[in-house]
């Protein structure tokens, strides 16, 4: 069975897009190696982590690019892209050598912080991030395998165990960022019982 193939200007800009995407990578897989001279102080990381960065942006365009004509092609170049643009940055982020420094916010409603995280948090919130991309990484693996061999047992395995690291981590951070908010939402409560109006309005009494 032929699949509906899309209109030939939706085709055109998709591809467009992933030759800008793939363009952008090779931008910064030239400032890693020295092809693209850049000064070395804005430099931040170590030239491999952009190198990396670079890499998989040309991945994930070329799949973007490619998607119309080879499924499975498709889906190994958005995971390897997937792995090497976010993953692997966070992880050195979180695990590399080093002294690291993030800015940090909290908002609930009006009230908010801004500051700085250094240390053991800083490399906590991207361990974090780095698992979940894996997890994304797991189950995009478990789809490429149904799409390649749909009578694969792993697929279904992959799929299942990546959206379950999802929902655990996620299920952490909510419960997380609740045990921290409660005492300002507890406070709010309270006030509003103690100086909230009534529900049917303070209006004076007519005549």
């Amino acid at each position: 069975m032929v699949a509906p193939q899309e209109p030939r200007g939706e085709s055109r800009q998709q591809v467009l897009a992933g030759l800008g995407v793939a363009a952008f990578g090779l931008v910064l897989a030239g400032l890693a190696t020295g092809l693209i001279p850049a000064n070395e102080s804005s430099f931040h990381v170590p030239r491999w982590v952009i190198g990396a960065i670079g890499a998989g942006f040309v991945l994930i365009g070329r799949g973007l690019a490619l998607r119309l004509r080879a499924q499975r092609a498709t889906a190994a170049a958005a995971l390897a892209g997937m792995a090497l643009a976010f993953l692997v940055p966070a992880l050195w982020i979180a695990f590399g050598p080093g002294v690291r420094e993030c800015a940090s916010s909290l908002r609930f409603g009006a009230v908010g912080t801004h500051g700085h995280s250094g240390g053991l948090q800083c490399r906590a919130g991207f361990g974090i991030g780095a698992l979940l991309v894996l997890g994304m990484i797991v189950a995009g693996a478990g789809a490429f395998v149904r799409i390649a061999w749909p009578a694969n047992p792993w697929a279904a395995r992959l799929e299942q165990g990546g959206g379950g690291l999802i929902a655990l981590l996620l299920g952490g951070i909510l419960a997380v960022a609740l045990v921290i908010a409660s005492p300002w939402l507890f406070a709010k409560w309270l006030w509003k019982r103690a100086y909230g109006r009534p529900a049917g309005g303070s209006g004076s009494p007519g005549a």
